[in-house]
């Protein structure tokens, strides 16, 4: 049995070594198709930045205390939630838009619509966040000057749209106080009128006047007394 066992293997080996030309021939071939393969796929570099957003600013000191608190997951912290609303604003098909028109992507890439463009970018592109409200972004593109172009527009595009976000929101702000304010005009005219109306109606005197006089009369009799004193 042993016999034959090395009987076998004597005979796949000596068939290795009868055609080992062959074998080494199709090794050979592999690599250079590998190598070759390598070569001629497209090469593809790596551009990373990292953003932190600022903390919502809070009116009240006991909130801005209770949102640097860390709760272990509990309760979100405000600077997460901003790291949210990033992200939404980064993956937000008007800021990838403007990088297709700024960097001409859809002639770049050589795509037949929009709607592809976008794909691909967005598949060149990861985003992640961190535990403590960092986005890490990531593009890659056939050059490495094109693909730090691309990070760094990335953020210029989402100050842009923040700025723009702040803007809104203070301009909204603005809005509300004034109708507000006119609101509160309008409701002290009505009251003026309706005290006018019932002073009028009711034949009573208004109240700064009474106050006036009854000064002037407290004066008046002082001096009286003042003047009897003297010619006593």
């Amino acid at each position: 049995m042993q016999w034959e066992n090395r009987f076998n293997i004597l005979d796949y080996l000596i068939i290795v070594f009868r055609r080992k030309w062959l074998i080494l021939r199709w090794v050979l071939g592999m690599t250079v198709l590998f190598y070759a393969l390598s070569y001629g796929l497209p090469k593809y570099y790596k551009a990373k930045t990292s953003v932190l957003p600022p903390a919502e600013r809070s009116s009240s000191r006991y909130l801005q205390a209770f949102s640097q608190i860390q709760l272990a997951g509990i309760f979100p912290s405000a600077n997460t939630q901003q790291t949210k609303i990033f992200l939404q604003m980064l993956r937000s098909r008007t800021l990838k838009e403007r990088l297709i028109r700024q960097f001409d992507l859809q002639k770049r890439w050589h795509q037949k619509s929009l709607e592809k463009t976008l794909r691909q970018l967005a598949a060149q592109t990861d985003m992640m966040d961190t535990r403590d409200g960092m986005i890490i972004l990531q593009v890659k593109a056939r050059s490495p000057k094109m693909a730090a172009d691309l990070a760094n527009r990335y953020i210029q595009e989402l100050d842009r749209l923040n700025r723009q976000k702040m803007v809104s929101r203070a301009r909204s702000a603005r809005i509300y106080i004034a109708h507000q304010l006119d609101s509160t005009r309008i409701s002290l005219r009505k009251a003026s009128e309706a005290l006018a109306s019932f002073q009028e109606s009711h034949k009573t005197i208004n109240l700064p006047e009474q106050i006036k006089q009854a000064i002037k009369q407290a004066g008046e009799l002082k001096a009286k007394i003042i003047i009897k004193r003297v010619q006593l």
